[in-house]
């Protein structure tokens, strides 16, 4: 019985996040609303967590000074404080630069001029059938950079005019101030997993079993989580849709959902992967080749089966992504005239810009065979 009524609720918010998106759609950034506010607000709430601690710790210490006891428990609490302070993620992937690959950030330079932003720093190479943008602290500095990371079995799978889509959407989450890619609420989330390390609540949840001090922990921090959650998956949802908007500007209405129906098939890239068992010939770039033609060159009636099966997907709003289906027909209510100005994917060399990454793909699919030929000799 609850099931279906968190089913309808669900439903009836990701249906209101779409209305809303499609109202919001000539905004490159979020408007403020009370659900914004309260989010922010549980993060602020998270945040200072750390920092209560170690002043505890300091009070305890200077006032109770020179009792010994006190004094060992205010080092604790500071102790306590400075392991909970969030991360600085440092770029620790190899990452290749202008120098590297000049052709591909020639493409990036002109799609983040369209966008009103700039290129990002970096580029990361991997085997998945995906894309993002995230942000590092530089090696060895304090720099915050943007690292742009592409999937060669999905570049693969397609044609340049979605590759510029896909870009440009990725790209569109250095300006659309997506909640769960950087700023507040990614801070307060990177706190949040580390009070679950403190009191072990993976473990306690997975064994369904623990101490008082777990017990009562993952009552507190796990209501926390679940509010916090709540906001935050909110807002990166209509971060998506901005972002999906500022692809169509870039490279069409057409490019931007034949892309996401690509990404209706993934599974096709990665299942295709036994086909070149026993992984011995020709440990080159053809693994992704292969993995992408398996989703580019999948046939209408096992494309309009996966399409089907992304129309039933559930409409939720305790994800970081809007539903697929939905993501098309947001799209889809959009007028033609937001991508009078878009970038003709004829005017971009895009043999030029595959043959640059040729290299780099060749050695990153060679490494991926001798990987799965050691999986299967050790099985």
């Amino acid at each position: 019985m609850i099931g279906p009524l968190i089913d309808r609720w669900q439903a009836r918010f990701a249906d209101r996040l779409l209305e809303q998106a499609k109202r919001e759609v000539d905004h490159s950034r979020p408007r403020m609303t009370g659900r914004l506010a309260l989010g922010w607000a549980l993060s602020f709430l998270l945040l200072a967590t750390p920092y209560l601690c170690i002043a505890g710790g300091v009070a305890l210490i200077t006032v109770a000074y020179p009792d010994i006891g006190p004094i060992i428990v205010g080092l604790i609490l500071i102790g306590f404080g400075l392991t909970l302070l969030p991360p600085r993620h440092r770029n620790q992937s190899k990452t290749y630069r202008r120098d590297d690959l000049p052709r591909l950030f020639a493409l990036l330079d002109r799609i983040a001029a369209k966008l009103h932003t700039t290129a990002p720093d970096g580029i990361h190479l991997d085997e998945d059938f995906n894309a993002y943008i995230t942000q590092y602290r530089a090696r060895f500095s304090r720099r915050q950079e943007w690292v742009l990371g592409i999937g060669l079995p999905l570049w693969a799978a397609l044609d340049p005019e979605e590759r510029i889509a896909v870009l440009a959407h990725e790209m569109a989450h250095k300006v659309n101030e997506d909640p769960m890619r950087s700023g507040v609420f990614a801070s307060a989330y990177s706190v949040l997993s580390n009070w679950y390390d403190t009191f072990e609540l993976d473990a306690y949840y997975y064994y369904n079993e623990g101490h008082l001090t777990q017990i009562v922990a993952a009552m507190v921090i796990g209501t926390y989580q679940r509010a916090l959650s709540r906001f935050a998956f909110f807002e990166s949802q209509r971060a998506e849709y901005r972002a999906d908007a500022h692809a169509m500007r870039v490279a069409g209405a057409d490019p931007v959902i034949s892309m996401l129906k690509a990404f209706t098939r993934a599974d096709l890239s990665e299942r295709s992967i036994v086909d070149l068992y026993p992984y011995t010939g020709d440990q080159g770039a053809r693994i992704f080749d292969h993995m992408g033609r398996a989703v580019s060159d999948a046939d209408p009636e096992t494309a309009a089966r996966y399409l089907a099966e992304a129309a039933r997907e559930k409409k939720r709003v305790d994800n970081s992504h809007p539903p697929t289906a939905l993501r098309i027909e947001f799209i889809a209510s959009l007028p033609a005239a937001l991508s009078q100005n878009r970038l003709s994917a004829e005017a971009v060399d895009f043999p030029a810009i595959d043959a640059e990454l040729q290299p780099l793909r060749d050695d990153l699919g060679k490494t991926m065979m001798e990987e799965l030929y050691e999986i299967e000799v050790n099985r």
